[in-house]
């Protein structure tokens, strides 16, 4: 069913691009429309047709559309999908032979290279035309600081990420809801020593249950609790699901997380007057627990209820503190009625 729904779009394209073609209505009946429609050119729907076919897995037609069009870059992205390396170096080659300072060339020639066993300096040398055409290449930056990274040239490599760091930042500015280049950008952070920005960055890219984790632990290290225990909730939920009650491992993770969110929710109740925390972690724990029967004999389950039992002391004494001040002040309002009733 999947091919057919492809093949359907793919002829669909092609009839669109062909239809363009087509001599009626004459030149005399479009000339009136030519600067009212938007309409794009020829060789625009035909690149278009040509990424449709790309995206539908059909590269060889995409192939012989954009060498007809001259699109080369498009054409060596295609040879290297294809596994094609000794054909996307000769044509970058050729290419190379006509513009010689085309940094976007150099950093495709990097590519098809970079598995090959060739000298490393020799290889990070491929992108060092790109800092004098001031291209702001991110791909072919982190590229360069890879290549000097593993040629043991820290500077060079620290220059590179840095560079690549900043060009990733711009481009987020346009593209926010791109999770992989989020990842990209965390890694690139991460890589120059900006943690703080490379855990934001895990945190947009859609945050698995271990990158919360992560994110909690790092807030814990900067001794915020409260946007610990906020992480650490949105970990405790991204493994609620159906099958948590009926996977082993996935509770294991489950209780683990949970008992450090009770643990921290406990820390935030010592330290602030609230036990708004403590009753949240009472009635997540209950939960649990009454749902969890089925892995009563785990360590983790029993962990769980240790944790609880721990638990209702603050709450029961909070409790009597709240009983005990309601009682003075009803003895206290007690008291003021009586002395008012002798005045009077």
């Amino acid at each position: 069913m999947r091919i057919e729904a492809v093949l359907s779009v793919a002829i669909f394209g092609w009839i669109s691009v062909q239809s363009l073609y087509n001599p009626s209505p004459g030149v005399a009946q479009r000339i009136y429309y030519a600067f009212v429609v938007n309409n794009p050119t020829i060789p625009a729907l035909r690149k278009e047709y040509g990424d449709l076919l790309l995206s539908c897995g059909l590269t060889g037609e995409a192939v012989k559309l954009y060498e007809d069009l001259e699109l080369w870059d498009n054409l060596i992205h295609c040879y290297q999908l294809m596994d094609k390396k000794a054909a996307a170096i000769e044509l970058i080659n050729t290419r190379l032979t006509e513009k010689p300072s085309d940094s976007r060339l150099w950093c495709s020639l990097g590519d098809p290279l970079k598995s090959q066993e060739i000298d490393l300096p020799e290889h990070s040398g491929l992108w060092l035309v790109l800092p004098s055409t001031g291209e702001t290449m991110r791909n072919g930056w982190f590229a360069l600081g890879s290549a000097a990274l593993k040629s043991r040239d820290v500077d060079k490599a620290l220059d590179a990420f840095t560079r690549s760091f900043i060009a990733f930042k711009e481009a987020l500015k346009l593209k926010r809801d791109s999770w992989q280049m989020w990842e990209n950008y965390s890694e690139v952070a991460a890589d120059i020593g900006n943690f703080s920005q490379a855990m934001e960055a895990i945190v947009q890219s859609g945050g698995s249950a271990d990158s919360w984790g992560l994110y909690a632990r790092w807030h814990r290290l900067r001794g915020d609790l409260a946007m610990c225990s906020e992480a650490l909730l949105k970990q405790v939920r991204s493994y609620q699901g159906s099958d948590l009650w009926k996977d082993k491992d996935r509770f294991v993770k489950f209780a683990h997380a949970s008992l450090e969110l009770c643990k921290v929710y406990q820390e935030l109740a010592l330290r602030g007057s609230s036990r708004r925390e403590l009753f949240a972690a009472e009635m997540h724990l209950k939960s649990t627990i009454k749902q969890a029967v089925d892995f009563s004999d785990t360590e983790e389950y029993r962990d769980l209820v240790v944790c609880l039992d721990k638990l209702l002391i603050p709450v029961l004494c909070s409790f009597e503190d709240v009983n005990r001040n309601n009682l003075d002040l009803g003895q206290v309002s007690i008291g003021s009625e009586s002395h008012n009733g002798v005045d009077v």
